[in-house]
């Protein structure tokens, strides 16, 4: 009898098309559309689960003593990219008022003799980030990880150095630079 026909090959997967005005990302990550801001896409490493906005280097391998790590205060205003935080649920503050509050709260910080105790404590106190829990430390952090404006400014910083005000999609920054 003859032999039976190999079975056809599968097709390959479709290739995912990236968003418009987004690059193709090298496997395993995906852009994938933000639920809390709509037309907004961040990237998501599918093996890894890690997630940032900006796409990934291939170029650039990633190190880790290219991290640093800071203490910050974030000041959301109405117009922030999402004006709501686990302190107040629609934040109504004009943006030019968070701007002076944040211009304020640096001068404060700025005056004290343990700049990072002081601005800990004032992001415990003010910061509409979830790292306000924390006294406004983040987590160590790279290049791509964070909104693009935020860790430019955080990485221009020498260590110890406190940032003037930064203005970002999310509201204004104060950021001290701890490594």
């Amino acid at each position: 009898a003859p032999a039976a026909p190999a079975p056809a090959p599968a097709p390959a997967p479709a290739k995912e098309e990236p968003p418009p005005g987004k690059p193709a990302l090298p496997a395993p990550w995906r852009w994938k559309e933000s639920r809390s801001t709509p037309g907004d896409y961040y990237c998501i490493n599918e093996k890894t689960g890690e997630r940032r906005w900006q796409a990934p280097s291939e170029s650039k391998p990633k190190r880790s003593d290219d991290k640093i790590t800071v203490v910050h205060c974030l000041l959301k205003h109405a117009d922030s990219r999402r004006p709501a935080s686990h302190r107040t649920p629609k934040i109504s503050l004009a943006k030019s008022d968070a701007r002076a509050e944040a211009d304020a709260l640096r001068k404060r910080v700025a005056a004290s003799s343990d700049m990072e105790a002081a601005l800990a404590d004032e992001a415990s106190k003010r910061s509409d980030c979830p790292s306000s829990t924390n006294g406004g430390r983040l987590k160590p952090f790279q290049r791509g990880d964070l909104e693009r404006a935020f860790e430019a400014a955080a990485f221009r910083l020498a260590v110890g150095e406190l940032s003037p005000v930064i203005e970002t999609a999310a509201g204004f920054h104060v950021v001290l630079r701890k490594s």
